[in-house]
């Protein structure tokens, strides 16, 4: 199911948890935009919180989810993501690779392994390298190119969808 953050939220408060669960047992990615850091080297800034607020709502308005599960039939041994259709999971930005990254399932662990990308794979600021897969958490960050993304399982992207403003 590619479908948007609003589509996901309904989906997410029409169900409980363990509906929600249930009927979507697959880990997610949610994220999708460049990553955000603070002001490098300030011990401390004011933040108003209006704008805080406002500028959380844009975010997630403009996060991208992404079930992490096999869609197509090409590829059966792995879950594809990259810019073309061709793909399981696609990011439609110049910065992904046309194939740029696979995700598997091993012993019941999901990794994530960079296809020899333009812009890189990374696991946190770690980069990834062709056939060098990288086991996956929940809470990770990964970044394909420039596009950053948090690993959420069912439950709590359940939890993030729930919470929509």
């Amino acid at each position: 199911m590619h479908a948007s953050v609003k589509e996901w939220t309904d989906e997410a408060k029409k169900r409980t948890k363990d509906a929600f669960c249930a009927a979507f047992p697959h880990p997610f990615l949610i994220g999708g935009g460049p990553a955000v850091e603070g002001p490098r080297g300030a011990r401390t800034f004011r933040i108003d919180v209006a704008d805080l607020h406002r500028a959380l709502d844009e975010a997630r308005a403009n996060s991208v989810v992404l079930p992490v599960r096999k869609r197509l039939e090409t590829f059966p041994s792995m879950i594809s993501l990259g810019r073309t259709a061709n793909n399981d999971l696609v990011l439609d930005d110049p910065q992904i690779s046309k194939f740029h990254a696979s995700l598997r399932f091993r012993d019941g662990e999901l990794e994530l392994e960079d296809a020899g990308s333009a812009n890189g794979t990374f696991v946190g600021k770690t980069q990834l390298h062709k056939g060098v897969p990288q086991r996956l958490r929940r809470g990770d960050i990964v970044r394909f190119g420039s596009a950053t993304f948090e690993l959420y399982d069912a439950a709590n992207a359940w939890g993030w969808l729930s919470r929509g403003r």
